[in-house]
């Protein structure tokens, strides 16, 4: 490469650079943190779902994805037009649980079931409810000990009535429909329990 051809190449690079950083400091509008990948999909009119990343079910049949969340936990039922997110993985994971819900086309949820209140499991309880509308917010019953640090994200309580979410401490033997199907609670969590993982909330 001749070296008018490297300065050309060179060249054409840095002013792309420099258009991105701007498009990216347009994004922020001072926000002040770097933009994330919907809100780059949403400004770049990227269309990601598409019929084949939709669940397609017949009637009365489940799908269920386990998303990859990295190091923590996040599973979507699906069933005749309804979805129940079960824990919602780290909050280093947000964009990518958020992609996901994106691209499998979840309107809305029926159910945000939170198991115990560790990060791995709630991270983005707040960026789901702020991001989509919620009916229900299901938690186990929990009560902290004075030996444990673990806790609901702050303000949690508040940001789900805010956006209109119920908020159910769960019953063991409980059903809740999802569809023509149910979620049942097997197991409602403790008072007493010695940890938070000894009070997570199981659903079949």
């Amino acid at each position: 490469m001749t070296g008018k051809r490297f300065a050309s190449l060179a060249a054409a690079v840095a002013v792309c650079l420099l258009v991105l950083a701007a498009f990216v400091v347009q994004l922020l509008g001072g926000r002040g943190s770097v933009p994330g990948w919907q809100q780059l999909r949403a400004a770049l009119g990227v269309p990601l779902q598409t019929e084949e990343s939709t669940p397609q079910t017949a009637d009365g049949s489940t799908v269920v994805y386990v998303l990859d969340v990295g190091q923590g936990d996040a599973v979507l039922l699906c069933q005749d037009g309804a979805y129940c997110l079960i824990d919602t993985g780290p909050a280093e994971a947000e964009d990518a649980l958020l992609y996901d819900l994106d691209v499998l086309g979840v309107p809305s949820l029926d159910y945000l079931v939170l198991t115990h209140p560790h990060a791995d499991h709630t991270g983005n309880a707040r960026a789901v409810l702020r991001t989509l509308p919620v009916k229900t917010l299901l938690l186990p019953l929990w009560q902290p000990t004075a030996d444990e640090t673990a806790d609901w994200p702050r303000h949690l309580a508040e940001l789900a009535a805010d956006s209109g979410a119920e908020i159910l401490t769960a019953e063991a033997g409980e059903e809740y429909p999802i569809g023509s199907g149910t979620l049942q609670v097997l197991q409602r969590g403790s008072e007493d329990a010695d940890s938070v993982n000894d009070a997570t909330l199981c659903t079949l």
